[in-house]
């Protein structure tokens, strides 16, 4: 029986076989081998097509559920399968073009013929910390009253899965004394206008991490040191730990951006982080990490957690 998941194929070796049949008057569907061994979970959505799915049409599907779920397709094997796709048929997000960027990818877009109505995201990964929304961000997507201009309208971005605990201090434009090393790239089709883009920055910690500082950064090719245009930002909570940016991504102004501080000694974190591991040893974790610089750094604390969350 073949699979997919996240865009990818995924062949069940253990069992074989074919689905088919016909769903009538049904009030129970199982996922499994019928026995013990069923899906015991919540499942978000379920699609079912009259025929079988192959080619741009399942990656049209794909996109759907990607972008309304937050989900990255998995372009493990380079090709086209984990392009994004309209239904029209329209690449909205090469992967493999955008290859160093295809990391938490998500998007904001409307495509009718697919009833997606998707006005914020953030990519589901536990890494992200970028929410952009159509004008505004809501506590969901439903809760969202903004609307699009135009249908087949997209927005959809990725990052270049650098460290979030890391920032440069080169690289930059004036009035910038330091940026996080992440740098994030979006591609538009349609019309889209003005988004929100929130960062939520709570784990990243630092001297005093005043967000009154901080400056999202937008440049056309990725330096930013030359030509980046410095935005400031349109609300912030320094409890909360959580900035806002209100900007129209344009060919003028480029879909490359990154966040940025104007004072280095509020910046969200004093050193350059090159790697960090840990892996077990007798029964014991060992930690281990590199810097490329260290700026008003006194210590570092190594804290543990059993969900990755508390």
């Amino acid at each position: 029986m073949s699979w997919r998941v996240d865009g990818a194929s995924t062949t069940n070796t253990a069992n074989s076989g074919t689905v088919a049949g016909t769903l009538n008057n049904a009030n129970r569907v199982l996922v499994g081998d019928g026995t013990k061994n069923n899906w015991n979970g919540k499942i978000a959505e379920i699609v079912v097509y009259s025929g079988n799915i192959i080619g741009t049409d399942r990656q049209k599907i794909e996109t759907y559920l990607a972008l309304k779920y937050g989900i990255t397709q998995d372009n493990t094997n380079g090709g086209i399968e984990a392009d994004y796709l309209s239904s029209a048929g329209t690449t909205l997000w090469d992967a493999s073009a955008n290859s160093n960027y295809h990391n938490d990818v998500a998007g904001i877009g409307r495509d009718d013929s697919t009833y997606l109505d998707q006005r914020q995201s953030m990519s589901e990964n536990a890494d992200a910390i970028l929410t952009i929304g159509n004008s505004t961000i809501a506590a969901s997507n439903g809760a969202n009253a903004s609307s699009f201009s135009a249908n087949n309208s997209f927005l959809i971005w990725g990052n270049d899965d650098e460290p979030i605990h890391s920032f440069k201090i080169t690289d930059l434009p004036a009035t910038i004394e330091a940026r996080v090393a992440r740098v994030w790239k979006a591609e538009e089709t349609g019309t889209i206008g003005t988004v929100k883009l929130r960062f939520d920055l709570s784990g990243i910690t630092g001297p005093d991490n005043d967000l009154n500082f901080v400056r999202l950064l937008v440049d056309a090719d990725g330096v930013f040191g030359s030509g980046a245009t410095i935005v400031n930002s349109s609300a912030l909570n320094n409890t909360t730990k959580v900035i806002e940016f209100d900007h129209n991504f344009t060919v003028g102004t480029g879909f490359f951006f990154s966040i940025g501080s104007t004072d280095i000694d509020q910046a969200p974190l004093p050193i350059e982080l090159v790697n960090f591991t840990a892996k077990e040893s007798n029964g014991k974790v060992r930690v281990a990490w590199r810097t490329n610089s260290e700026i008003n750094n006194d210590y570092f604390i190594v804290e543990q957690s059993n969900d990755g969350i508390e």
